[in-house]
């Protein structure tokens, strides 16, 4: 990354709840996304200078439909100073910036994170818990996850993303009152579609349609899948939920708590409700067969 002496350089932690956008990446400006409104609003506020800022970087990407908590996006501006409170005025109310920190001119949002943890809150239905957790516990490690992925997973700068990660988590919480499954989990990065396949496997083993060593199965890059693959879950419960740093100390605006509640309880009302009408879909199924 070349290095502009002339401007200061910050990186912002934004939440946000993907539902009414066509995906975190900016595309033509007719496609609504959350990094196009991010940069537009940054604009506006005279905070970037570009339209396509030369040194923006972000975190990571999310699909259509997927929330973060604490996706990370880093840029120039020749501020000295930038406040969270003026920022939000002028975003949307489902996207909010909550942390802020200035940064070496080098700072690299995507390469320079050493951790990322995603969860994945999905409805119950009956499956397995036990035998959840210990197919969980079969990805935690380092494995070529090529059968987890997408195989178009190309790095921003055109190179082919390697496929072999370390998990460092991979755990799933019940939340019996909520009737609904929290998946989390931990490593340096994750591939396109990785984590929504690999719910979708768990989910497949919980409910016996595949037995437990069809981790291991997967985990192998020379075996043979089911015809089609792994399918992944669909992306309504799926959040990014923290991106970390080495030596970086964002400063954090108050309602920093009410924006991590206000999304987790978003996303759980919203996967109750699809569980809800699931199970009345399945009812009205079964009525017709009576």
């Amino acid at each position: 990354m070349r290095v502009n002496k002339m401007k200061n350089r910050f990186a912002l932690k934004i939440a946000y709840l993907g539902w009414n956008y066509q995906g975190f990446q900016r595309q033509k400006e007719s496609i609504e996304t959350i990094e196009g409104t991010l940069i537009t609003t940054l604009e506006n506020l005279g905070i970037i200078t570009e339209k396509i800022p030369k040194r923006y970087t972000a975190a990571g990407r999310t699909d259509r439909g997927v929330h973060a908590l604490s996706q990370v996006i880093a840029f120039d501006t020749p501020k000295k100073e930038i406040y969270l409170e003026e920022i939000n005025q002028h975003l949307p109310s489902d996207i909010f910036a909550w942390g802020i920190a200035k940064v070496k001119e080098t700072f690299h949002a995507r390469r320079d994170a050493i951790k990322r943890t995603y969860k994945m809150f999905y409805p119950y239905s009956n499956e397995n818990i036990d035998i959840i957790k210990q197919a969980l516990d079969q990805f935690k490690g380092t494995h070529d996850f090529i059968k987890l992925s997408k195989r178009s997973d190309i790095l921003p700068s055109g190179q082919k993303k390697s496929t072999i990660l370390t998990i460092d988590q991979a755990e799933v919480d019940f939340k019996e009152n909520l009737n609904i499954l929290e998946f989390t989990f931990t490593s340096k990065s994750f591939l396109w579609h990785q984590v929504r396949k690999m719910v979708s496997l768990i989910l497949d083993i919980g409910t016996n349609k595949y037995a437990i060593d069809m981790v291991s199965e997967v985990l192998n890059p020379k075996s043979n899948l089911p015809k089609g693959g792994i399918k992944p879950v669909a992306p309504d419960g799926l959040i990014l939920y923290n991106v970390e740093y080495q030596k970086i100390s964002f400063k954090k605006i108050e309602r920093k708590a009410l924006i991590e509640s206000k999304i987790i309880k978003e996303l759980i009302k919203h996967t109750s409700r699809k569980s809800i009408l699931q199970l009345m879909k399945e009812s009205i199924l079964n009525n017709d067969k009576q």
